[in-house]
């Protein structure tokens, strides 16, 4: 076999599939890079939110209550981490190797406690989203290239372009790269670079969440 004929494109939608989650939490850590919040506990966000949805997945069969479950749990952690590195004054270097030893720690004792093992958990209960599908693209070349991945790919496209439009094109955009650049010309400038260093990392927890999903 030729070394090229691995190169198909089931390894593409291979690779798109596996890579998604991770792209969406690095976009979340861009986000706080931006605004000058050094937030290394987005792991923990994301074993928070894993074992939150596949817990109300379990329990109630419900993709949208484990989705719920997940944001949530990547929202709490993320306030977690607001609470100890703005309001506290810790360091957030420690503040997110805390959460992420606390998160794995956690997570770990909990799994073998409910379901008497750790690490992998599969399950009939625990359902997932289906892959999207577009019939419009139907027996076109692009059918392969852009159909039948789950929403976490699609997601992934997305959020690389909105956050671009945001960071470059929008007040908020230019408010949370003044912050990171140079807070107090920020705060000068009228701008409230506490509640942007509030902001990013919220809205990196919920994205945290949906990618350890």
């Amino acid at each position: 076999m030729e070394w090229i004929e691995i190169f198909d494109i089931s390894l593409l939608r291979s690779l798109l599939r596996s890579t998604a989650p991770i792209a969406i939490v690095g976009l979340a850590a861009a986000l706080c890079s931006a605004a000058g919040v050094l937030n290394i506990g987005l792991e923990g966000k994301m074993l928070n939110a894993a074992f939150a949805g596949v817990a109300a997945s379990y329990y109630t069969e419900s993709v949208w209550a484990g989705l719920a479950a997940g944001v949530t749990a990547g929202l709490l952690t993320a306030l977690l981490f607001g609470l100890l590195s703005f309001t506290l004054g810790a360091d957030e270097v420690l503040a997110g190797l805390a959460i992420n030893i606390f998160s794995l720690a956690g997570t770990t004792y909990l799994m073998r406690t409910i379901w008497g093992q750790a690490g992998f958990f599969s399950d009939p209960r625990i359902v997932g989203f289906e892959p999207i599908h577009f019939t419009f693209l139907e027996g076109s070349f692009l059918e392969p290239f852009l159909s039948d991945f789950t929403y976490s790919v699609y997601l992934m496209f997305f959020l690389a372009v909105g956050l671009h439009i945001v960071y470059y094109r929008t007040r908020l955009g230019t408010a949370i790269r003044a912050t990171g650049e140079n807070p107090e010309a920020a705060e000068d400038a009228g701008i409230n670079t506490v509640r942007i260093k509030w902001l990013v990392p919220i809205s990196s927890g919920a994205l945290a969440g949906i990618s350890g999903l």
